[in-house]
């Protein structure tokens, strides 16, 4: 018997699924990006009709457009999960990734009410809806069309299928139950897809219910939706190579074209800053992260190595700034009540508490439950070493639930050496800068204390150091297979694997 499958398209004409301004409705490359993603959904054959849903304030101004016979705008007044705000600071340092969110959220959870997915469903009865994302010019029809097919054969045993792939190139399949399930309890997929107590050693993407889009494609970290600025131009780089072709990119010719051409994917500023807190004042510190405003989606993340609640003016480096995440380390000096509301009100996206900082746990927890989802997430972090590894099933145990996430660190040395056999350039070259307590800018944070860096933070603008001499030189050094003897350290280095 034939299944009867539908596609579903979140439309938000204020807010995209990463909480930036929606542009679907400006010109990307020639087109209006929404109908340029609609006709990519369309290429695929695997469903019957593709569903537009908006709210009804949004379905009035679509209603002007000229949607393709297979489209259909269905205006919805359901409501979104009350935990969207959370979901959205869970998910800030790993939008390259489909998972690797806070409290294992996923891409999937990003945007549109699970409840409009339930109203479609309903209405035109379907036994499968295809949740595509709304900000993706470059979806893959065939691979969806094999998605939809997997999860076909295999929805008697799971109900949501998904792929390991970068955000903006697949969907993911639903059967109605899920669907209803999820509309009925506030739930996103992060709820099916989270690893529980007792299931530690279970992975999803090793059950039926993950579908391979190959190894290029799984192994590749580029986000290929164009919710912020950053990602914006790099779509507009990948559609000149479109043109430059005379034909669309697949998913795979995309990551190809991207491998190659490692710039591209770069950009013109840094996707992390790293910094310690020292010498420069709050309004150096503010007046440097200005330069982020052009990307859009870069975090920053105080308290690498110092303390920075030592610093006399903490609350100031945490007011607003052009950063799209703030992430703040401390072993929580100097936590008391006051100090602990003053924190907990400020726009902070991510509080962790490092080994020494667990007695302010139950105070921030205690405010956070008070405030609600608007709240700076809580996370507690276990350095584990050859010394300290006996330590972390009883830590665990006392912490399980009581912060939003538990972080377990590698220490020196490290318990158990997972680095890759064969060395490859250092990610962090084109991901992130560190700045050091007396101002100096370094390519990392493991350079050693006192070298003079790439520039200064009151001198140099962050753009023009990502751009600079030196750490182009470092990045060609790396990607030679050379890896410099001196300033940095990279020859002893054991990092270059992680971010």
């Amino acid at each position: 018997m034939a299944h009867k499958v539908i596609a579903c398209l979140w439309v938000d004409l204020k807010a995209n699924g990463l909480g930036l301004p929606s542009r679907l409705l400006d010109s990307f490359a020639g087109e209006v990006l929404l109908l340029r993603v609609i006709r990519r959904a369309l290429a695929c054959t695997a469903f019957e009709k593709l569903v537009i849903l908006a709210s009804p304030q949004d379905a009035q101004r679509l209603r002007g457009f000229a949607l393709p016979s297979r489209c259909e705008l269905m205006p919805t007044e359901a409501q979104d999960v009350p935990q969207r705000a959370w979901l959205r600071k869970s998910r800030k340092w790993a939008l390259d990734g489909w998972r690797g969110g806070i409290a294992w959220s996923t891409a999937f959870d990003e945007e549109g009410p699970p409840a409009a997915l339930w109203e479609a469903c309903q209405r035109f009865q379907a036994d499968a809806v295809l949740h595509l994302p709304s900000h993706a010019p470059f979806l893959d029809p065939v691979l969806n069309a094999s998605l939809v097919d997997l999860h076909l054969r295999r929805r008697t045993s799971f109900q949501f299928t998904f792929a390991q792939a970068p955000p903006g190139l697949l969907g993911t399949a639903y059967h109605p139950e899920f669907l209803s399930t999820m509309a009925r309890g506030g739930l996103t997929p992060r709820n099916a897809l989270m690893v529980r107590p007792g299931q530690e050693g279970m992975d999803p993407q090793r059950t039926d219910c993950h579908f391979d889009a190959g190894e290029k494609v799984r192994n590749s970290v580029y986000r290929l939706s164009c919710e912020s600025p950053r990602l914006w131009r790099l779509g507009e780089a990948l559609a000149a190579e479109e043109k430059r072709r005379g034909s669309d990119l697949d998913a795979l010719a995309a990551v190809e074209h991207l491998d190659a051409n490692p710039a591209l994917w770069r950009g013109t500023l840094p996707r992390e800053i790293l910094a310690d807190l020292g010498t420069p004042t709050p309004e150096a510190w503010r007046g440097w992260l200005g330069g982020l405003a052009a990307a859009g989606d870069s975090t920053v993340t105080l308290g690498v190595k110092g303390e920075p609640l030592a610093h006399p003016r903490w609350k100031e480096f945490l007011l607003p700034s052009p950063a799209y995440g703030l992430h703040l380390r401390t072993a929580g000096a100097g936590l008391d009540e006051a100090a602990c509301e003053a924190l907990m009100a400020l726009p902070v996206d991510v509080v962790t508490l490092r080994p020494g900082g667990e007695e302010a746990v139950e105070r921030l927890a205690s405010i956070q439950r008070r405030i609600g989802h608007a709240a700076p997430l809580l996370s507690l972090e276990f350095v584990l070493g050859r010394e300290t590894e006996g330590e972390l099933p009883a830590w665990w145990a006392r912490w399980q639930g009581k912060v939003d996430w538990l972080a377990v660190v590698p220490g020196t040395p490290p318990a158990l050496d997972l680095a890759p056999p064969r060395r490859r350039p250092c990610v962090k070259l084109s991901r992130l800068l560190y700045a050091a307590p007396d101002g100096t800018v370094h390519p990392c944070a493991e350079e050693a204390p006192g070298a003079p860096g790439l520039g200064r933070l009151d001198r140099d603008a962050v753009e023009a150091l990502w751009a600079g001499v030196v750490l182009g030189g470092l990045r060609s050094a790396h990607a030679a297979g050379r890896w410099p003897e001196k300033d940095p350290p990279c020859a002893s280095c054991r990092q270059w694997a992680w971010v």
